[in-house]
């Protein structure tokens, strides 16, 4: 009996042995199996987080890039913003200076034909003073001289107006106006130069009208001492 049990023990030892080392070679080759899959799954999970950080770095990127477009175009709007206001300035002071120029040559050429008016009036004192001393009858002319000085005063004030009202309108912030605001003043100074003149331009009528009645009387004169003496 014992020669019989012990063969089927030796048998069922090693059977058992075989089986636990199969066992435990299934249970190896399956960690060994659980493992790999668990690296793989790790490695999958790095590419995956590699891959999402450089989107994200990319996102970042075009963002910033962006950004900095955006800063650039805002520079660049802004330094062309401030382009056209200087610009706009700059047309502003050449307009003004345009206008200063063009009134103070009309100031000039009015304070000139008034100078020369004034001469001119001089001259026409003068003459009737003289044409009195020699008997003439200057009356009228006298009357109208009386005129002249007042538009003459006129005329300066309406010269110093016009420079004055000129001054102000420079300060304007359009100076586009400039030419109409001026052109008002112009008309108006001018007005009163043409005054002066004409009131001298009547002086010298008078003038001439005393010299032709004095003529007629002398004649007459003449011929009344003649028939008398016939």
């Amino acid at each position: 009996m014992k020669k019989i049990l012990t063969p089927l023990l030796i048998f069922t030892f090693l059977f058992s042995g075989i089986v636990i080392a199969s066992a435990d070679e299934d249970i190896a080759s399956t960690t060994e199996g659980t493992t790999a899959t668990t690296k793989r799954l790790s490695e999958i999970k790095e590419k995956q987080q590699e891959k999402k950080e450089e989107i994200q770095n990319r996102i970042a990127s075009t963002t910033e890039k962006m950004a900095e477009k955006k800063e650039q175009i805002e520079t660049r709007k802004a330094s062309t913003t401030e382009k056209i206001a200087e610009r706009k300035e700059k047309l502003k002071e050449k307009q003004r200076e345009i206008v200063q120029n063009h009134v103070n040559r009309i100031v000039d050429r009015f304070n000139k034909f008034l100078e020369n008016l004034g001469k001119v009036n001089e001259k026409l004192a003068a003459r009737i003073e003289k044409m009195e001393e020699k008997g003439f009858d200057m009356a009228n002319s006298k009357s109208l001289m009386t005129e002249v000085p007042t538009k003459v005063t006129q005329a300066q004030e309406e010269i110093a107006i016009l420079k004055e009202s000129l001054e102000t309108a420079l300060d304007s912030d359009e100076p586009k106006n400039l030419f109409e605001i001026s052109k008002e003043f112009i008309e108006s100074a001018r007005d009163s130069i043409k005054e002066v003149h004409a009131s001298l331009v009547e002086v010298i009528k008078a003038i001439k009208a005393s010299t032709k009645t004095n003529q007629g009387t002398t004649e007459s004169e003449e011929t009344a001492t003649t028939t008398e003496s016939n």
